[in-house]
């Protein structure tokens, strides 16, 4: 609810709250919650908050928190190219005084819509750059425990077993 202005809105008091300590979006693969007047707002509030225990925007899917990496991938894809398209000036509300007051409040603050759009873009880059550190380390630590084991196993057997598959017939040498 409003109030009688937006510093009265829930959205506002609980990101003001000294308990609150950042602000988890749940995004799907279009990025939904984007394109919605009031999520806006709390993007805003969040770009503006400056308190010590507060750590900021993290952007969250049914796999996982992007920022630290331990999400699939392929949702994370989808949202990245949605943002680098999205216009956060095309959000939309149920109610229209409400959505002309959030693209106001946006508007007229330092930078506008251009560092809105800006701190998401970087948002998501930098989630993106974690899960790809993440899923590099865990690749190299399964390649590595798979040569390992190959190597466990060539030492049982004596040699390796090479499928030759260049002459177009299966045939199996030592």
């Amino acid at each position: 609810e409003l109030g009688s202005g937006w510093e009265q809105s829930s959205f506002f008091m609980a990101l003001a709250s000294k308990d609150c300590v950042g602000t988890a979006m749940v995004l799907d693969d279009e990025a939904l919650p984007l394109t919605r007047a009031w999520c806006l707002f709390e993007v805003l509030q969040t770009m503006i908050i400056r308190r010590e225990n507060f750590r900021g925007l993290y952007l969250c899917t049914t796999t996982g928190v992007l920022q630290k990496g331990k999400s699939g991938v392929d949702l994370p894809m989808r949202i990245a190219e949605r943002l680098a398209k999205l216009r956060l000036e095309d959000a939309t509300a149920s109610v229209q005084k409400d959505k002309e007051m959030i693209l106001k409040l946006v508007s007229e603050m330092p930078g506008g819509f251009e560092a809105m759009n800006g701190y998401l873009r970087r948002n998501i880059a930098e989630a993106l750059r974690t899960m790809q550190e993440v899923f590099t380390s865990e690749l190299e630590s399964l390649l590595k425990m798979l040569d390992i084991a190959e190597q466990h196993e060539d030492s049982k057997d004596g040699g390796d077993v090479i499928l030759d598959l260049d002459e177009g017939d299966d045939v199996l040498a030592e």
